[in-house]
């Protein structure tokens, strides 16, 4: 049996460390602008404009964190994992994501919880739809997915065993979402996000069904009026 030196021993625990402090500021920043943002939205009814910076603000940050510890979720962006098999646990991902969510909402209007449209003040404030498409649903689902699916969750894992870190990121991911509505639902879909991440060890899928996710939810939301518009 192998055993660590007491400076090895150190040196494991300095690593941990400094990742869970990595991690810590990370997800703080995060749901530091998500809270402000919550007040700010009771004191200002232009929804739309504040969740504009807010989102903006988390692109920029997520970015900045990125770009200081790329190498260490570097595995998770490489092409090389892009086989026929990750599609096809892409297509099971969002299948479940669908499922679970159709159930999620039935349930919530049969026990009369209103539903919180994502895309109303936009629209009512005539935003043009490829700013509501971008804010609502590509940017979300790009550095939400480089933040919690690639530093956060890849962080937990070198401290944490797998499941473990996967379930973490999961809480973290409904967390910041503040709303208590949807505590669960997003619960889930960080499991599900993070289980196609470890299942193809690759960040792409799980972006790919998190921006499909947001376009449906904002396709069902706006049907109408991009009805109106096309027709």
């Amino acid at each position: 049996m192998l055993h660590l030196t007491a400076q090895e021993a150190v040196s494991k625990k300095d690593s941990r460390t400094g990742e869970l402090k990595r991690i810590a500021l990370l997800y703080g920043v995060l749901l530091g602008t998500s809270i402000i943002a919550g007040f700010a939205a009771m004191i200002n009814d232009d929804a739309a404009t504040i969740t504009a910076w807010v989102v903006g603000i988390d692109t920029v940050v997520v970015a900045f964190f990125f770009s200081l510890s790329w190498q260490r979720v570097l595995s998770l962006l490489s092409l090389r994992s892009l086989r026929l098999s990750t599609a096809l646990w892409t297509l099971i991902a969002f299948c479940c994501l669908w499922l679970f969510m159709f159930i999620y909402f039935y349930i919530l209007t049969a026990i009369g919880m209103p539903y919180l449209s994502v895309s109303a003040a936009f629209i009512r404030d005539s935003w043009p739809i490829w700013s509501i498409l971008l804010i609502n649903a590509f940017l979300p689902g790009v550095f939400e997915e480089l933040a919690f699916r690639g530093l956060i969750l890849g962080g937990l894992e070198r401290i944490l065993t797998k499941k473990e870190a996967l379930f973490v990121q999961a809480m973290l991911f409904s967390v910041l979402h503040i709303a208590p509505i949807i505590f669960v639902s997003h619960f889930v879909i960080g499991l599900i996000l993070g289980t196609i991440c470890q299942r193809t060890k690759c960040i792409y899928p799980s972006i790919l069904v998190h921006i499909g996710w947001n376009t449906q939810v904002l396709y069902t939301e706006m049907g109408d009026v991009l009805f109106y518009l096309f027709s």
